[in-house]
Parts: structure tokens; sequence; C-alpha cells
């Protein structure tokens, strides 16, 4: 998780050297979301529970079974082989360049 690095410095008021780091502290940019949490909201889409059957079943619907899904099911559905699950969330995985 990103975090940037905050330090306050002191300076002299008649050099206005530094004198010397007050306070260092590390802020988290993205907040922390609790796996329940977004396990329960994969488990509450439509779509993403439904791909998430499929992935833990290690059953890719074929072409006939996907025209009757939905648009967003299709699309997950054609990266079947990118999509994993891990401690039951839905992860899809590839190789940047």
């Amino acid at each position: 998780m990103p975090e940037i690095l905050i330090s306050s410095i002191t300076k002299s008021q008649e050099t206005d050297e530094p004198l010397a780091v007050v306070q260092e502290m590390n802020i988290n940019i993205v907040p922390e979301i609790p796996n329940t949490d977004i396990q329960k909201l994969q488990e509450d889409n439509p779509h993403i529970s439904k791909i998430i059957h499929f992935v833990s079943q290690k059953h890719v619907p074929n072409s006939r079974q996907c025209k009757v899904k939905p648009l967003p099911i299709r699309k997950l559905v054609s990266k079947f082989n990118q999509l994993t699950l891990d401690d039951g969330i839905l992860y899809r995985t590839y190789l940047g360049h």
C-alpha cells in the first residue's frame, strides 16, 4: 500500500536553519478494506457472485451458455484464465508490461 512520509521540521527563528525533526508518521493513501467486506461486496454483486461460482468449480461456461448471460458476466468469462480465488476473494491476474 502506498505511503507518504510526513516530516515536520522546526527552524530557528533567528537563522532559519533546521533545528530538529519534530514529527514523523506514515499515512495510507488508500484506505484498507477488510477482506470480509470485500467478500461480502463480491457475494452481493449478482455478476461477480456467478463468476466466483464458476471459478470455484473450475467451470468455464460454453459459448451457448454465455449467450444468455448478461454482458458483465460474458466479459468476465472471457478473462476466465486470468481469474483466481484467494481467501474467497476474486482477483484478476495479468502480466503487465
